[in-house]
């Protein structure tokens, strides 16, 4: 039996103290006493609300609004994590782009990085105020740079010719200290070689996976951006989940790591093993998602429970992303009534088969190898689909689609369960090694 710790946090948390926060200048009642422009002029920020909130407005030159500088070990710890948060209201841009980050510097003021919280552009609706964070530091996807002297809470715009155009508002800046739970002590990721599959979890995605490769060839893409797991787009926000940081962090609530059947409490780095399992119980907003991946067996079952704890309206839900790299060139799958579906990827940045499957599989002409997904579980009253998003130079990217503009039921735990295997065989003979392989991966009997 899955443990209920993920729904007891969730619907059961007692209030907590509001944090802290570190800031020296929190507000604008003193006007900008404070806050750095960089650049200015100062006549494009506004102070309005009796000094509780700014208007930037600036027009034919970029502009930037700083928070006064927190400084490594007078006022935050760079051995623990922190979060930084701010509410905006987006009247517009006409041109160029805003951003809310946060920035690093060393002692001489040389920016050593510079961390998006959030980002708009010409296209982003106009909105009213929206509350938008990211963590930073030990133990986070954004570690600080060797070196970091100050940090700063950053209100930009930007525009290429020098020349956006556009207004936010903003309120409540904070940098307070964050929580990093059960797992401070774990590595940056865990590579581990399994049989003739090589997988990597990566903290950055919160505990994903993040490649696969088979027999020393990579099948599916390790790099950041190109995310696995499970992430979802809610109405009015967009994505959050997975490595998904642009709106908002995923919440991590437990983390077990178990190596051919022994608990790794403080995970290696790296580990060559039969068999490895990775629990995840997370929180993307109202949703608490219940993950394991187990790698054994040369294949790999990804497996998820998801509960929605109040009424939330989704643009879509994905289970499942597998971005396979460029090189495959084919595609087959089953249709739940036998109908096959094949085709082949030529870049055409569309979505291939976009309907529920038995199963569905990938083939290189180039590598002769490829991969099969089998679905086993998935709740039989609702709507699903599986998809290849053939986008150019990037990937052929597999989708398990669900809650496409719906609701997730509220208090119902929600099944679903694939396995993935990949393989080699000869260009002529790979369908015919994919029904194998489907025969040879029943959905098992629990």
């Amino acid at each position: 039996m899955r443990p209920l710790a993920l729904v007891c946090l969730i619907a059961g948390v007692p209030l907590m103290a509001e944090p802290t926060n570190l800031l020296a200048v929190k507000d604008f009642a003193n006007g900008l006493t404070g806050w750095r422009l960089a650049p200015g002029p100062a006549d494009f920020a506004t102070v309005e609300a009796e000094g509780q909130a700014v208007r930037l407005a600036p027009k034919d030159t970029n502009f930037g609004l700083d928070s006064a500088p927190l400084t490594v070990g007078a006022d935050f710890d760079p051995a623990k994590a922190y979060v930084a948060s701010a509410e905006l209201k987006n009247e517009g841009l006409s041109q160029g782009i805003f951003a809310f980050s946060v920035c690093a510097y060393d002692a001489a003021g040389k920016r050593l990085i510079q961390m998006s919280a959030y980002n708009l552009a010409t296209t982003t609706a106009a909105h009213d105020w929206v509350g938008k964070s990211l963590t930073f530091g030990k133990g986070t996807p954004r570690p600080l740079p060797e070196g970091t002297a100050t940090v700063r809470l950053r209100f930009s715009f930007y525009d290429a010719s020098g020349k956006p155009t556009g207004t936010v508002w903003v309120r409540n800046a904070s940098v307070a200290e964050h929580d990093l739970g059960p797992f401070p002590d774990w590595p940056a990721s865990i590579l581990a070689d399994v049989g003739d599959l090589q997988v990597r979890f990566e903290r950055r995605s919160f505990w994903t996976l993040y490649r696969i490769d088979y027999q020393g060839t990579r099948l599916c893409l390790d790099r950041f951006g190109s995310h696995y797991g499970t992430v979802a787009n809610f109405a009015g926000t967009g994505f959050i989940g997975s490595g998904h940081t642009e709106n908002e962090d995923e919440q991590l609530l437990a983390l077990a790591l178990t190596v051919d059947g022994q608990p790794c409490p403080t995970p290696a780095e790296a580990y060559t093993c039969q068999r490895i399992e990775l629990h995840k119980q997370s929180r993307l907003r109202a949703l608490a998602v219940d993950t394991v991946v187990t790698v054994a067996d040369n294949r790999i079952v990804e497996d998820v429970h998801l509960t929605a704890q109040e009424a939330t309206k989704f643009n879509l839900i994905y289970h499942f992303m597998h971005p396979w790299t460029t090189e495959m060139s084919d595609y087959l799958a089953e249709l739940p009534d036998g109908t096959p579906v094949r085709g082949t990827f030529d870049g055409d940045s569309k979505q291939k088969i976009s309907q529920p499957v038995k199963w569905s599989a990938v083939y290189s002409q180039t590598l002769g190898m490829g991969a099969v997904t089998i679905v086993w579980d998935v709740p039989e009253d609702l709507p699903w689909q599986a998809r290849y998003w053939d986008v150019p130079d990037r990937y052929r990217k597999h989708y398990f689609t669900t809650f496409m503009n719906a609701e997730v039921p509220v208090g119902r735990d929600l099944h679903y369960r694939v396995v993935t295997v990949p393989f080699a065989a000869p260009a002529a003979d790979w369908p015919t090694k994919v029904a194998a392989l489907v025969a040879a991966n029943p959905r098992p009997t629990e």
